[in-house]
C-alpha cells in the first residue's frame, strides 16, 4: 500500500527507499563475494541512472506539473479566480450575442 501510494504522487526518495529495502532484504551482505558486490555496485549505478532519468521524465510530465500546481493553494486561487471571470466574461459575450440574434432574427424576413 505505501509503494502504490508513493507511485501515485510521484514520491520519489520514497520509492526508491521502499525498492532499496527489497533488494538488500533478500540477501545477507556477508555472504557476497567481491565479484558479487561489483555486479550490484554495477546494478545499482545503472538503476540510479535509469531513475534519475524518469525523475526528468516525470517532472517534465503534466501530471507532474498538475500535481505540484494543485499543492499550491494560492495558485490554485489565482487560477480559479481567472477562470470564473472567464466564465462569466463568455455568459456576458453570449447574452450580448443572444440579443444581436434575436434582433436580426426580428428584422429578417425570408424571401
Amino acid at each position: 500500500m505505501q509503494a502504490q501510494h508513493a507511485y501515485t504522487i510521484c514520491n520519489i526518495d520514497e520509492l526508491r527507499s521502499i525498492a532499496l529495502i527489497i533488494n538488500t532484504s533478500k540477501e545477507h551482505v556477508w555472504e557476497q563475494t567481491e565479484s558479487e558486490y561489483k555486479d550490484k555496485i554495477e546494478s545499482l549505478k545503472h538503476a540510479i541512472s535509469h531513475l534519475q532519468k524518469e525523475i526528468v521524465e516525470l517532472r517534465c510530465s503534466s501530471q507532474y506539473l498538475r500535481q505540484a500546481l494543485l499543492m499550491d493553494k494560492a495558485k490554485v486561487l489565482e487560477m480559479q479566480e481567472i477562470l470564473t471571470k472567464e466564465i462569466t466574461d463568455g455568459n456576458i459575450q453570449l447574452q450580448y450575442l443572444s440579443i444581436l440574434l434575436d434582433a436580426l432574427y426580428k428584422d429578417w424576413k425570408p424571401e
